[in-house]
Formats: C-alpha cells, structure tokens, sequence
C-alpha cells in the first residue's frame, strides 16, 4: 500500500513539473499576431521540442513563418 501511495504522489509531481507545449503556442500566436514573427518561431521551436505529438500543429505554424523570415 505505502508503494502504491509513494508511486502516486511520484506520478503527480513529475506531471506537475512538465511543460506545457500548448502554453508555448499560445505564446508564438500571440507574437506572430504582432508581427514578432522571430519570437513566435523561437516559441514554435520551444513547443515542438516539448512535445511534438501534442503540438503537433506547430509544424504548419512554422511553415507558414517561412515567408515573413529570411
């Protein structure tokens, strides 16, 4: 029983410490909105690194970066 509860509380912890790839999108949308178009790819890079699985719409993201970008 004290393993189970110790495993648990491991679980939640290290859940708690991750990053969220989608508050990184949030982010670059909102740079890209105001014309920060190398923060919001720099963000972009930051949420694909995260997760690319759930972030996964990032990709199009940074496609479409490529033509305010040298």
């Amino acid at each position: 029983m004290k393993s189970l509860i110790m495993a648990g509380l491991a679980f939640i912890l290290t859940a708690c410490g991750s990053k969220d790839c989608r508050e990184n999108v949030r982010l670059g949308d909102f740079e890209y909105s105001q014309n920060n178009y190398a923060r919001a790819k720099k963000l972009y890079q930051q949420a694909w690194a995260t997760d690319s699985v759930a972030c996964a719409d990032v990709a199009d993201r940074m496609a479409n970066l490529k033509r305010f970008l040298p």
